[in-house]
């Protein structure tokens, strides 16, 4: 059981560290998958939210300490929830 989830983890952190740096570097597809309006400074603010969120999913993953989940999954209830919310409102 443990082995799947830690791979699901590292391709996951991985993507989301891909991410970041396709918001970074501006490439020209990005507004197609963006919703909002983005500027230079509001790309590199969403690469480097990508990267804090992706590091210790990714490090999870490698380092097999899967304890760790719980403050990752709170903050990521956090983040997306209030996505959700405010998308819906």
């Amino acid at each position: 059981m443990h082995r799947p989830l830690r791979a699901l983890l590292v391709v996951l952190g991985a993507a989301g560290l891909l991410a970041a740096v396709v918001f970074f570097l501006q490439l020209s597809w990005i507004g197609s998958i963006w919703p909002w309006p983005t500027s230079r400074l509001s790309n590199i603010f969403l690469s480097s939210i990508l990267a804090a969120a992706s590091a210790p999913v990714l490090w999870i993953g490698l380092s097999g300490e899967l304890a760790a989940i719980t403050g990752g999954a709170l903050n990521f209830l956090a983040t997306y929830g209030g996505m959700a919310i405010y998308a819906a409102g």
